[in-house]
């Protein structure tokens, strides 16, 4: 009963969590992140959604499938993009978004791949899909279209024009 009124509700993680009691009041943000939960109670309807810390609609947490290739690229802000991107895959996205495979390798935080993917508007996109080495969360990271390698790609996104002067010792 005390927990109905809250000011924020932080339920990430909480995978075998699939429902909310109606009557539940957050003031500020509940965060539903890896939950099991596949709509909030009407009680909710006001409060701000976060995914991971990032603000984001009901229907990007709740209807995942309703997301479209068009709108994850159309998206300015790279954290909402990242969300839209971890609530459909990068295999999905790059299967979808009719991706060309450029370059593919392996280091020690995991497979590599440099894509390009047809834009909407100007010139194609030039991504590289890569691990996070101490999440294991995948990234797909903008890189410019004279890229050709994965590695090409990796040390630049570090800010070197030089593939081999970018030679991390670890990768945190």
């Amino acid at each position: 009963e005390r927990m109905r009124h809250l000011v924020s509700l932080d339920l990430r993680g909480c995978r075998s969590l699939t429902l909310l009691p109606e009557g539940i009041r957050v003031r500020s943000w509940i965060d539903v992140a890896n939950t099991g939960l596949t709509d909030l109670p009407w009680s909710l309807r006001s409060v701000r959604v976060l995914w991971n810390g990032v603000q984001i609609s009901d229907r990007v947490a709740f209807d995942p499938e309703s997301i479209t290739v068009e709108e994850i690229m159309r998206e300015q802000n790279a954290s909402v993009r990242s969300v839209l991107l971890e609530r459909v895959g990068a295999d999905w996205f790059v299967d979808h978004a009719e991706a060309t495979l450029i370059d593919e390798d392996e280091d020690p935080g995991g497979r590599r791949r440099l894509l390009r993917l047809p834009c909407f508007a100007k010139d194609d996109y030039f991504f590289v899909e890569l691990p996070c080495p101490s999440t294991c969360h995948r990234y797909m990271l903008r890189v410019p279209p004279d890229v050709k390698t994965c590695q090409q790609a990796v040390a630049w996104t570090a800010g070197y024009s030089s593939p081999a002067a970018y030679r991390p010792v670890e990768e945190t």
